[in-house]
């Protein structure tokens, strides 16, 4: 911890979204991703692996299917948007809500160049 800085932190973590690892596609880093994540997968001609979310396992996400309570949605291991029965075992990755006045720094929001907040 940097002198001077709290040891606390009083907030909320979770699950992401499926539009949060969408927006990771955003602002011209792969606007295939970013319009139609099911098609977003290493085996098209695209950069999947472009988004700084992106990592290459099962990552469970908050939102069911609208249809019924049994499905959720997940990122695959290639990079799209799935869905599959709550009951199978897949990885998490916490996030946390960030406040309105959380402004973009720097970055272009790629895994090798991500965005930096302040």
């Amino acid at each position: 911890v940097y002198s001077g800085k709290s040891t606390n932190w009083i907030g909320k973590i979770g699950l992401m979204y499926p539009s949060d690892y969408a927006y990771t596609y955003a602002n011209g880093v792969d606007s295939i991703c970013y319009i139609d994540t099911y098609y977003c997968r290493t085996s098209y001609s695209g950069t999947p692996k472009s988004g700084w979310l992106y990592y290459s396992a099962h990552q469970r996400l908050i939102s069911p299917l609208s249809h019924g309570s049994a499905s959720a949605f997940w990122v695959h291991p290639t990079g799209y948007l799935h869905y599959s029965n709550v009951a199978d075992s897949l990885g998490v990755r916490p996030s946390t809500y960030l406040i309105s006045d959380i402004q973009l720094d720097k970055g272009t929001g790629t895994k090798y160049n991500p965005y930096t907040l302040k």
